[in-house]
């Protein structure tokens, strides 16, 4: 009785000791450098989820030439009056106050009867994946043209020409790094986003001592926030 006693006892500890070693593996792996954690952008699909389109066959042509004044920033008239620009690209940046701006050119499109580029019945165009052109070409509005694209997109200017008629203005807005850094970290609560950054007082100092690294343990939502800020 007292040899089996000792053997279930044994046991025991052996399964202890197992269930110790696995949780300590698991804590080991999520704590390494996630370098091989490779984060691939979702491929450019249908709105409806259908299977991702071929590649089309449109090529930019960096050979056209586009005349000056469709560049040029308008100006004032003498009469007072200011010259309207009805093609505009306006590429968003976070916490740089962008919305406000964006609901302007809202308000300012549906005043004058303009054309968004967006899906039907969505406002994210695949962010942060890369816009389907392709897509957005095919469900072009009635009389064939686009005039203001605000979304956030991943920036591409061939497919902004692609999209856009000729002449379209290029706009965004800056802020100072520092400034649009802190306001990313503090209004998207990063700290508690990123599990690493939660035990230090100071998760600033922490997250700049190897910012790649801290940035790949985070969630995807967060990972691009951090890369755009």
């Amino acid at each position: 009785a007292v040899v089996s006693t000792q053997s279930t006892g044994k046991k025991e500890w052996q399964s202890i000791a197992v269930v110790f070693a696995l949780f300590a593996c698991y804590y080991v792996i999520r704590s390494l450098p996630s370098a091989s954690r490779k984060r691939q952008l979702q491929p450019a699909s249908s709105p409806e989820g259908g299977n991702p389109l071929k590649a089309d066959k449109w090529v930019y042509n960096p050979k056209k030439i586009y005349p000056p004044e469709w560049y040029e920033v308008p100006t004032t008239r003498q009469d007072g009056t200011c010259v309207r620009k009805n093609n505009l690209y306006f590429l968003r940046t976070h916490q740089t106050g962008t919305s406000s701006v964006t609901n302007i050119f809202y308000r300012y499109g549906q005043e004058h009867n303009l054309n968004f580029v967006m899906y039907p019945l969505k406002l994210n165009i695949n962010y942060p994946g890369k816009m389907n052109a392709h897509y957005l070409e095919s469900v072009r509005p009635v009389n064939g043209e686009y005039n203001i694209l605000c979304q956030y997109i991943r920036h591409d200017k061939m497919d902004v020409l692609r999209l856009l008629p000729d002449g379209v203005i290029f706009t965004t807005l800056l802020r100072h790094p520092l400034d649009q850094f802190l306001s990313v970290f503090n209004n998207f609560d990063i700290k508690s986003a990123i599990p690493n950054l939660q035990v230090y007082h100071n998760p600033y100092r922490e997250f700049f001592r190897n910012p790649d690294r801290i940035a790949k343990l985070s969630p995807d939502s967060i990972y691009h926030m951090l890369q755009n800020s």
